[in-house]
């Protein structure tokens, strides 16, 4: 029969493992006891200058939670260790071990919002390599643009429409994966916490598309000579949208919307904040723990752009 240590140290060897095949990280067990179990130094995929670190605790076993149609509610979570990790200076990940499910390990950040009484983590929210994409919207701190540039709505020539003139300009921005030689182009307008975005036609569809009202395709498309400093300039993390995951054969495809907000100055209009949406799309096979050095596809895309007041369609 297994002990609670040895279901205890199962689960962190489980854990550490699934977050090191995810993330690409080290860990450290800290030789005195800080209320958690180890230390993780992670670095972005996309930021070349900022090394993150974020302490996990580990729990294991059916006894730390209660199923729930959303998900799984952590319940044995003593107050005064919230209260520690709260005021931890590091982040604290609190991870749970799905005993029955294989290297399925449940994570949550532990904000001033955590409450021990009250803590849902939604059935989706386990470990993926799609983890190492999402850690840096909530871990890496933005920076203020230096200078706010002062941008012109695009306005087209009386001799054209506007549809036509946003198109032409729309191709100048369009950014060609076949003549790109990695994902760091310059062409590429670069996002500090989602790194390069690619302006494809699937973004100019949806921006123009037949179901939205005219009035918000002729905003959008004013707006265009604001799109690259949108993105490389956002002012906040984002609000994320998923998406189910999908499986084809042995592989599994997972969508994100991230929508960002910033703000533009817009002659003769002030300052305006303008909303846009980034489609993140990550590939990955089902084994992708026990496969060593299993290939992982991802990417990022434009795809919508609008003013925060304009009505939605």
């Amino acid at each position: 029969m297994t002990t609670s240590f040895e279901m205890g140290k199962n689960g962190e060897d489980i854990a550490f493992n699934v977050l090191k095949r995810a993330l690409g990280c080290e860990i450290e067990i800290p030789k005195s006891d800080k209320g958690i179990d180890a230390i993780v130094q992670f670095k972005p995929p996309y930021n070349d200058i900022n090394l993150l670190f974020f302490g996990i605790q580990v729990k294991t076993g059916f006894s730390y939670v209660k199923k729930d149609k959303k998900g799984w509610k952590i319940r044995n979570i003593k107050r005064d260790d919230l209260i520690k990790w709260k005021e931890n200076d590091m982040p604290i990940m609190l991870l749970w071990v799905h005993p029955e499910k294989k290297n399925q390990v449940y994570w949550h950040l532990v904000n001033l919002h955590t409450n021990n009484k009250n803590l849902l983590i939604p059935k989706m929210r386990y470990i993926r390599p799609s983890l190492r994409y999402e850690l840096p919207l909530f871990l890496l701190h933005l920076k203020k643009p230096v200078v706010m540039k002062r941008f012109e709505l695009f306005i087209p020539q009386l001799t054209e429409g506007i549809r036509t003139a946003a198109k032409d300009k729309y191709k100048t921005m369009m950014v060609n994966p076949d003549i790109l030689k990695d994902q760091y182009s310059e062409k590429a307008p670069v996002n500090p916490l989602t790194g390069p975005v690619r302006i494809t036609w699937h973004g100019w569809r949806h921006i123009t598309h037949q179901k939205r009202r005219k009035r918000n395709i002729f905003s959008t498309l004013q707006l265009l000579p604001v799109l690259y400093w949108a993105i490389e300039n956002p002012i906040k993390p984002p609000k994320i949208r998923r998406f189910s995951l999908k499986k084809s054969g042995n592989w599994y495809t997972e969508t994100k919307l991230l929508i960002f907000t910033t703000t533009a100055n817009i002659l003769g209009r002030g300052h305006l904040t303008i909303v846009y949406v980034i489609r993140e799309t990550i590939n990955f096979h089902e084994d992708w723990v026990g496969i060593p050095n299993s290939k992982i596809k991802r990417s990022a895309i434009f795809e919508s752009l609008y003013e925060l007041n304009q009505k939605k369609p």
